[in-house]
């Protein structure tokens, strides 16, 4: 069994670098301030980081920031707590295809957004959630620190075992700092 998903992962990966050679997308430098449309990639299956995600939506909602949720549920059916919520959508275990790329309607309006800034809120390294990332037009992609293959452009470093809530208030801080004339040369001083 683990050599026919060893199998459909190298698919998977095979599929996502032929997409990426036919990527297009206009890296920039968002921030806070800046950014008009964000997009967050999260973990659905545990329900506690929704909680987390939805208070970093609001947040993000009330600085005027017009934001759309994608989460990754490992499940066949989804919680009733995520039903009904404006601007979240969900991959479930039936939208994930053979070699793990997720497929619906959902994905592709998510992924072909030009989001200013897309977040990747997963603290684990999920492939159908790497796809998702690595084919997203967004200009400014940021997420957890790897040394795998990034497809970041920003990435933040933390430490094993922080929770989600602490990921977020790290990305709230340089997202908050980041090309920020007169504070980024304090800064570098």
């Amino acid at each position: 069994m683990e050599l026919f998903s060893n199998i459909r992962h190298g698919i998977g990966r095979w599929v996502l670098r032929k997409n990426l050679k036919s990527l297009q997308r206009t890296k920039r430098v968002y921030n806070l301030t800046t950014a008009r449309k964000i997009g967050i990639l999260f973990d659905g299956t545990r329900e506690e980081n929704f909680d987390r995600v939805l208070e970093f939506y609001k947040f993000l909602k009330e600085k005027g920031i017009n934001t759309h949720v994608l989460g990754y549920v490992q499940a066949k059916d989804l919680p009733d707590k995520y039903l009904f919520k404006k601007d979240f959508y969900f991959v479930l275990r039936k939208n994930i295809n053979w070699y793990y790329r997720p497929v619906s309607e959902d994905v592709e309006k998510f992924v072909n957004s030009n989001f200013d800034i897309l977040i990747d809120l997963n603290l684990v390294e999920k492939f159908p959630c790497q796809f998702l990332i690595a084919i997203s037009h967004a200009h400014f992609k940021v997420g957890k620190f790897t040394s795998a293959e990034g497809f970041y452009d920003l990435m933040i470093h933390i430490d094993k075992g922080k929770k989600i809530d602490y990921f977020i208030e790290q990305i709230k801080h340089y997202l908050e700092v980041i090309n920020r004339p007169g504070l980024s040369s304090t800064l570098l001083q």
